[in-house]
């Protein structure tokens, strides 16, 4: 599998309903022979708003993970409460 070129995968959960709203983002899971992620590509779970967790990242890779400016993240930002 390979992210590239500010490519993202994501499972978010966001302001939908205002500042009260409660909901936990999903988890991503990848299984591949090969994981590479280059050019600010990303595979994010994030809880961005409200109160709720950020998902797991479970990658299985049989061959290879590199990752060349990128990032994988597990994240509670901006104004969230709940754990990443």
């Amino acid at each position: 599998m390979t992210l590239s070129g500010a490519s993202r995968l994501g499972a978010e959960s966001m302001d939908c309903c205002g500042a009260g709203s409660v909901g936990d983002a999903g988890n991503i899971s990848v299984a591949t022979g090969k994981l590479l992620l280059t050019g600010n590509s990303q595979i994010v779970t994030s809880t961005q708003v409200g109160s709720g967790n950020a998902g797991d990242i479970i990658i299985n890779a049989t061959d290879e993970v590199r990752l060349s400016e990128s990032r994988l993240a597990s994240e509670s930002i901006a104004f969230a409460t709940g754990d990443a």
